[in-house]
């Protein structure tokens, strides 16, 4: 079977990670996390934003309904 990357995950590539991270720690931004880290909810907040969530539970219900997508 072959392995097709969704158009989400190509958007999410077009941002270098190392970047990212470096400035996440540069601002302390993952200091005494436990679970949500900040690109986990980067990702979540870019979700939400193409598809034009309007509150928490939405963004949840449709991140679990595209589980079988993730990488």
């Amino acid at each position: 079977m072959a392995y097709h990357t969704t158009i989400f995950r190509q958007m999410l590539q077009l941002i270098p990670r190392l970047e990212f991270q470096s400035i996440v720690n540069q601002h302390k931004g993952d200091y005494r996390v436990r679970r949500l880290f900040c690109l986990t909810q980067f990702v979540h907040l870019v979700f939400a934003q193409l598809s034009k969530r309007h509150s928490i539970r939405d963004v949840v219900n449709g991140t679990r309904s595209q589980e079988n997508k993730r990488a």
